[in-house]
């Protein structure tokens, strides 16, 4: 079931990733039938996707909580938590359960290294389960 979880979250983060990626403009091409010559625009230098350069801020903090659940997901002793990530204009908040005050901690400290986080109000609660 913990295996089910982690895979799960793992698998909703890589395809919001995707998602965001696809979101990114394309450069626009120009062939008309009969004519002796193609006009194609050079690519833009648009580098928002995954996080790079400028977005907008809907965009960000969609882009903070999967980065965050991602890290989550993948720290061995957090990913069988339910841990709940919400971000506005990169201030995350966590809510949830976890068994002890180091995975408190720790949920923190990887949401804290995570790109654009301007601030985390840590609203685990500790209690053995």
């Amino acid at each position: 079931m913990k295996r089910i979880q982690r895979v799960l979250a793992v698998s909703s983060s890589l395809a919001l990733l995707l998602a965001l990626g696809a979101c990114g403009e394309r450069p626009a091409t120009d062939t008309t039938v009969g004519s002796s010559s193609s006009t194609t625009t050079a690519p833009s230098s648009d580098t928002s996707v995954l996080g790079a350069g400028k977005s907008t801020g809907a965009i960000d903090d969609a882009q903070i909580v999967t980065k965050i659940n991602t890290g989550l997901a993948a720290d061995k002793d957090l990913s069988v938590f339910k841990i709940d990530v919400d971000s506005k204009s990169g201030m995350v908040t966590l809510k949830g359960s976890v068994p002890n005050e180091t995975a408190k901690s720790r949920a923190a400290e990887i949401a804290k290294a995570t790109k654009d986080v301007k601030s985390v109000d840590n609203q685990l609660s500790v209690s053995a389960s």
